[in-house]
Order: C-alpha cells, then sequence, then structure tokens
C-alpha cells in the first residue's frame, strides 16, 4: 500500500487476484499500489500462478469468498 507521497504521485490500482487468473473484477480484489510495488506484485503474481496453483486457489478463496 502507498505510504508517502511521493509514491502516491504514481499509484496504481492493483488487481489481488489477476482477472487472467479467475479473480473477479470487483472492489474486494483491488488494492492501490506504488509503481514499483505494483511491478513487483506482477512479478511474485506470476511465480505463484505458474508454480503454485494451490496457493493461488486459496488466495481466489478468500478474495471471492463473498462471490
Amino acid at each position: 500500500m502507498i505510504d508517502n507521497l511521493e509514491a502516491a504521485k504514481s499509484a496504481n490500482v492493483h488487481h489481488i487476484i489477476p482477472v487472467v487468473a479467475g479473480g473477479p473484477d470487483v472492489p474486494e480484489n483491488l488494492i492501490t499500489l506504488c509503481e514499483g510495488c505494483h511491478s513487483e506484485a506482477h512479478r511474485d503474481m506470476k511465480h505463484i500462478h505458474e508454480s503454485n496453483p494451490e496457493l493461488l486457489g486459496k488466495l481466489r478463496e478468500v478474495v471471492c469468498e463473498d462471490d
């Protein structure tokens, strides 16, 4: 999450679970990140999506529990 004014200038909205990985396009699946953290989140999610589908399923359960 964004914790300083400089980072807020490059704010990005990020899907916690990407839509292409089955994440919903709803506010509960969104977070605001600075540009650097957003890039890092995508690198990490690619690793989770490719190497640990069970963890992705658990993340989906948490984010999508009300769907």
